[in-house]
């Protein structure tokens, strides 16, 4: 069972700790399970309300996502550091963004 029962768990990933994440995908929340410990954390956006997509974890274990536009709203790109709980997030400089994926390559580059 999920934390959330309106979160709608959506695009999992694996960190490099073995942690699956994903996005609440009605609740604006990005969540981690540990299934060492079998318990949740969810970490609130900061564009709320909007819609998440897909989540992309670098090399430092950083977990990035895409808040995907909403009516009047510029599409994001979104920082989760594991470690500290800060969230960040960035407009992106592209009329009607809708970022749905985010791909961290080898080189510590974020492809949205």
């Amino acid at each position: 069972e999920t934390p959330s029962e309106r979160g709608h768990p959506y695009g999992f990933v694996i960190d490099r700790k073995d942690r699956i994440w994903y996005v609440e995908y009605f609740t604006d929340h990005v969540v981690r399970f540990d299934p060492k410990t079998e318990t949740f954390r969810r970490y609130p956006i900061k564009s709320a309300p909007s819609a998440l997509r897909r989540l992309g974890v670098d090399a430092s274990n950083i977990v990035w996502y895409g808040v995907y536009g909403t009516v009047g709203k510029a599409g994001k790109l979104g920082r989760l550091d594991p470690e500290t709980g800060e969230v960040g997030e960035r407009t992106l400089p592209i009329p009607y963004a809708n970022p749905y994926d985010t791909w961290p390559d080898d080189q510590g580059n974020v492809w949205v």
